[in-house]
């Protein structure tokens, strides 16, 4: 048998397997900015959340009925929804902030720093790995009625 040698059956063959993997490396890339584009968004809407809710935690403000604690977790948690975070967080605290080893069951007193603290995990598919995301917002009450 004749083996065929021609140079542009073996040219297009060469080509073709470039071709795949040029496609293979840039598929990759572009899913790889798309993943970390979502944490980055998911980290900079659990800020504004986080944010919005200290803005609540530092006015006194409260449900009726319900405790202050429990009134900025469900704020928050509305924050979270309304921002459209698809992730629930995995951890929420408001501590004052002169104790760090505190319950995160309290909100401070008027005129006193607290740290709202949240993280959740995230899934970073390209890569393969479960991340947490954490953030921390610091702010002082104002002068409200306890």
């Amino acid at each position: 048998m004749k083996r065929d040698d021609t140079p542009g059956k073996r040219e297009r063959g060469a080509t073709m397997i470039e071709a795949s993997l040029a496609i293979l490396v840039f598929f990759s890339l572009l899913f790889g900015c798309i993943s970390l584009a979502l944490t980055a968004f998911n980290r900079l809407a659990l800020r504004h959340a986080l944010s919005k809710t200290a803005r609540y935690t530092a006015l006194g403000q409260r449900e009726v009925g319900s405790s202050r604690e429990e009134s900025i977790q469900r704020y928050f948690q509305a924050e979270v929804r309304r921002v459209g975070l698809g992730l629930q967080p995995t951890q929420f605290s408001v501590c004052p902030l002169a104790n760090p080893l505190c319950s995160p069951d309290r909100a401070g007193a008027p005129n006193e720093m607290v740290a709202l603290t949240a993280s959740f995990r995230t899934d970073v598919p390209v890569l393969r790995q479960v991340w947490v995301v954490e953030e921390r917002v610091v702010t002082r009450n104002e002068n409200f009625d306890p």
